[in-house]
């Protein structure tokens, strides 16, 4: 059957931080057929987490988790994320660990048939915890214990200190994430770790006040004050350390309770005695559990007021962040609480979030959900609450509240620390999408975005954008829209396909694939022009394990990619070289979806003339036997890739060469142009240019649209290769404000001639205001340029919006076309 050649893809990258959200595609199923997707991962304690979801494949035998949905499993409709959050554990009631930040969590992705559960296609993920740059330091200073996370860059930078301690121990997850994002955080144990007390009787806050003045007085922390981040019984610490402390700025409360619980808490003359818990209001679930939600007692009462921190002293700003199903406590009533206590002291520096249906332990984005587990203080399991969606929802949403929060609050002046930030990661190939975000600017402030590239021939590319900050001092450059600049309204990859060459008339060349094209981005303060932040993207061309083989064999010059991994894979040959010479981008990309493509040169390059009088399509058929031929090769036929005049070369190979299953032919002509083609005893004259046609626009650039003469004249058949000959499917991509000649005519040419003789083995995709040379997604947009046939400057067509939507859809629709047609149907 069709799509033997499975895939299942992670992007942009399979490496990507814990808290980073990744696309999940399945390509080459058969259209519409059930497939089960499967995640799996061990934690640090060796517990394994599970997920699974049946989806069916759309009509082009795709499976996009993004968009498509889920029918049944662990989760169901679209959740993009959802084989993450809704991994269960196999040992019941278990929470997941990471111990060791310095290593990824692996997840291990499998796509099975859902008929026969035969395993399709495997890949991991592998979720990490520190950018490259970030330093771990184990903190032993005086009596404090923990670890310190510095992010990398000159600093300094805000101040956090991490308190996700209870049940002893340490975590660093949440810590390293949060230093990704340019913060100085302190991870700070304070019991059952290294030589502090293993059950300590009471908790001291000097202990807390050492660690404060530490990190503040740390070289790399920007002052005045530092933030708390806390969670459950560190978030009433941390209202203790805010009420007495003069240094905490900001503090993120995660269902805390507002009264002192468990452990006496000591500071200078004062005690505060934990708030007596109420075990009568233990209730025991349907299936065992301990549910304790009312059993903290309640804080207003005369007896527990001694055990409620005087926060109304506090002079820090505090994110109350709420479950409203927590069943560990009653977190609504006590964030109530402390928000009446504040309130009543005239103090308006608070939020309070609510999260309907979110459970106790609200952990950074995409944490597997954590429906009950062991509680220390009561010694078993307990139910902790929440609806698996809703909690993975509101751990994604409070994520970007905290640094929201901490950006708004931590700095010297707020909003001074601006980041730059390309997600999912700075290197990236390049016909894959990145998401450009600016943070820490002031709210509703004016910034702009600009790009730089170098090609491979010296000549600049820019491009520039004005944005306005929203509410909480974000651009996000897929949501937010462009104001002006060299577009404007919402455009995630604008900043890339936007630019402009500092050379007029340039076209983007990449002559070495083996080096990424390096885009630089800067954001610049919209009132002063002062460079606030700057960020690089290495956009690659070829995946690790790809090889690049450089081919002379017998008369043909070339360059082969290989994929990686044991094969055989369909092969393809890429013609995209008149003009002379040689392009390897698009054959590198192409190969990295699972071909084997050869970039194959016709002349100039290397021995070949630089000036052919003739073509000859015994080179063409030497290059076709070559590339079947080749081991890594699956059969029975190949495909060709083609643009402009090799497109013509495409129809004419189709017509009279075996072993040609698939041919994507981009903005061609349907006839024999420029140079005569020769096969055996055959000879196809090029077409007479009509001269008198050529206009010349506003501009001075020569219009060559209606030079080309129309194939179907009489005079003219003896240029067309005969393609209703040819046993191979056909892709004609057609722009139809194509400047070069008249596409959308000559595709209606030859679908007419393969339609005369029965033939409905094509399709025809037509681009509205779109121009010439439809490239992989996001190359920078050519209206204009040197004409090797013209000896001038020619306009190509097309409007920079439309055209690169083009490229991006016309970029699936390659993929997709020769993965239904290329593979041995009869092997399957």
């Amino acid at each position: 059957m069709a799509y033997s050649q499975i895939r299942l893809k992670i992007l942009p990258s399979i490496r990507s931080l814990f808290d980073r959200m990744v696309q999940l595609k399945v390509e080459g199923l058969a259209p519409h057929k059930s497939v089960e997707l499967r995640s799996k991962l061990v934690d640090d304690r060796g517990v394994t987490f599970r997920a699974s979801a049946v989806y069916k494949a759309d009509e082009i035998g795709q499976v996009d988790v993004c968009c498509s949905p889920s029918l049944r499993g662990s989760y169901t409709g679209v959740e993009p994320m959802g084989l993450f959050w809704a991994m269960a554990p196999d040992t019941p009631h278990s929470k997941f660990l990471k111990k060791n930040v310095l290593t990824p969590t692996r997840v291990e992705l499998e796509a099975l048939s859902g008929e026969t559960g035969e395993v399709l296609a495997f890949t991991i993920n592998e979720r990490g915890y520190m950018i490259e740059g970030v330093k771990r330091i184990p903190v032993q200073d005086g009596s404090i214990r923990g670890v310190l996370f510095v992010p990398p860059g000159n600093g300094p930078f805000p101040g956090v200190i991490d308190l996700y301690t209870f049940g002893g121990g340490l975590c660093e997850t949440r810590a390293s994430l949060l230093a990704s994002k340019g913060y100085v955080v302190l991870a700070l144990a304070y019991y059952g770790y290294q030589d502090l007390p293993k059950n300590p009787k009471a908790l001291h806050l000097e202990y807390f006040e050492e660690a404060v003045t530490y990190l503040r007085t740390r070289p790399e922390v920007s002052g005045p004050g530092i933030g708390i981040i806390s969670i459950s019984h560190s978030a009433c610490l941390a209202l203790a350390m805010s009420s007495f402390l003069p240094d905490p700025t900001a503090a993120v409360c995660i269902n805390c309770c507002n009264g002192n619980t468990v452990i006496p808490l000591h500071y200078k003359d004062i005690v505060m005695p934990p708030a007596p818990s109420v075990w009568k209001n233990v209730k025991i679930t349907a299936s065992g559990l301990k549910d304790i939600r009312d059993a903290a007692p309640d804080t207003t009462l005369e007896e527990n007021r001694a055990s409620v921190p005087p926060i109304e002293r506090a002079s820090c700003h505090f994110l109350f962040a709420v479950a409203e199903d927590d069943h560990d406590w009653n977190s609504p009533l006590f964030a109530q609480r402390a928000a009446a206590a504040l309130r009543k002291h005239g103090k308006e520096t608070f939020q309070v979030v609510t999260y309907p249906n979110a459970g106790h332990f609200l952990e950074v984005p995409h944490m597997p959900f954590c429906p009950s587990g062991f509680h220390a203080a009561i010694g078993g399991n307990v139910v902790f609450g929440g609806e698996p969606k809703a909690h993975c929802e509101a751990q994604v949403d409070l994520w970007e509240r905290i640094q929201e929060f901490f950006g708004r609050h931590l700095a010297e002046m707020a909003y001074s620390q601006v980041c730059m930030k390309i997600l999912h990661r700075n290197d990236c190939l390049f016909d894959e999408p990145v998401q450009v975000k600016v943070e820490g600017l002031a709210p509703h402030k004016s910034v702009e975005l600009r790009s730089k590239l170098v090609d491979d021939r010296g000549v600049t590319f820019r491009a520039s954008a004005v944005y306005k900050a929203d509410e909480i001092g974000q651009v996000d450059v897929c949501c937010s829209p462009s104001l002006r600049g060299s577009y404007t309204g919402v455009e995630p990859m604008g900043l890339f396909w936007a630019m402009a060459p500092d050379t007029p008339h340039s076209k983007f060349l990449k002559k070495n694939v083996l080096t990424p094209t390096r885009v630089e981005l800067e954001a610049l303060s919209g009132e002063t022009g002062e460079v606030l932040a700057s960020e690089i993207n290495d956009r690659g061309y070829m995946i690790e394990g790809m090889k690049r083989i450089p081919v002379q064999d017998g008369s043909i010059r070339g360059v082969l990619f290989v994929p990686p991994g044991n094969g055989p894979f369909p092969g393809v040959m890429d013609l995209y070289i008149f003009g002379g010479g040689l392009c390897e981008a698009r054959a590198s990309l192409l190969a990295s979806k699972g071909y084997v493509v050869l970039a194959l040169a016709y002349y100039g390059y290397q021995d070949l003339p630089k000036n052919p009088k003739n073509l000859h399509l015994e080179y063409f058929e030497e290059a076709v036997t070559y590339l079947r031929t080749r081991p890594e090769v699956s059969g029975p036929g190949i495909g060709i890739i083609s643009i402009s005049h090799s497109a013509c070369l495409a129809l004419a190979m189709s017509s009279f060469l075996p072993g040609i299953s698939a041919a994507v032919c981009i903005n061609c002509c349907n006839g024999n142009a420029v140079i005569p083609l020769h096969y055996k005893d055959i000879v196809m004259p090029p077409l007479p240019p009509v001269w008198k046609n050529v206009k010349i626009t506003a501009s001075g650039l020569i219009d060559i649209r209606d030079v080309a003469p129309d194939t179907a004249l009489e005079e003219n058949r003896a240029s067309v290769p005969p393609i209703e000959r040819a046993s191979c499917h056909f892709l004609f991509a057609v722009a139809e404000d194509d400047r070069n000649w008249n596409s959308p005519l000559f595709a209606q040419r030859a679908a007419a001639a393969l339609r005369k003789h029965g033939k409905e083995t094509f399709q025809v995709v037509t681009y509205p205001n779109a121009g010439h040379f439809l490239e992989v997604p996001h190359m920078p947009f050519c209206p204009s340029g040197f004409h090797a046939a013209i000896g001038g400057n020619v306009v190509f067509g097309g409007e920079p919006k439309a055209h690169c939507e083009a490229q991006v859809d016309l970029w699936e629709r390659v993929q997709e076309f020769f993965g239904r047609h290329l593979y041995n149907k009869s092997a399957l």
